[in-house]
């Protein structure tokens, strides 16, 4: 498979065609052939607002995991923040991607504490609540 656009483009499409509905974290459970789309942003706000797009031409939704703490990006300039809300606006989902080697965590308790934090933090940048963590690159 070719890693382009346009090969994602069709692979959604072959996707519908073969009787799959694409579903959220919350609503799979209903379906009966469910296909959960969900994207880590590790790298590119910009490649995953134009991933989103390609999703909405299709009439697919996906859930788009931001890292709080990046390199990359920064989730609380404006630019960003733009492209997150363009990316809710095309009615995709959010949740956090978690990176737990960013804090010294001891217990079970400590990362509790820490993911809640980052879930707050990121539900105050989208306005809107977050229901699902993906951890990245888990120990």
């Amino acid at each position: 498979m070719e890693f382009t656009y346009d090969a994602y483009r069709s692979l959604l499409e072959l996707l519908k065609q073969r009787g799959y509905e694409f579903a959220s974290f919350n609503n799979y459970s209903i379906m009966p052939m469910p296909v959960i789309l969900r994207h880590d942003i590790d790298n590119s706000l910009v490649k995953a607002l134009e991933i989103a797009k390609i999703e909405n031409e299709c009439n697919v939704k996906s859930t788009y995991f931001a890292l709080l703490s990046t390199d990359f990006y920064n989730i609380f300039s404006k630019r960003s923040n733009e492209i997150l809300k363009e990316i809710i606006s095309l009615g995709h989902d959010f949740g956090l991607h978690f990176d737990e080697k960013r804090y010294i965590i001891n217990s079970e308790e400590d990362l509790k504490k820490y993911v809640e934090y980052e879930k707050r933090i990121l539900e105050g940048v989208l306005d809107r609540s977050i229901r699902t963590v993906s951890m990245h690159r888990p120990s």
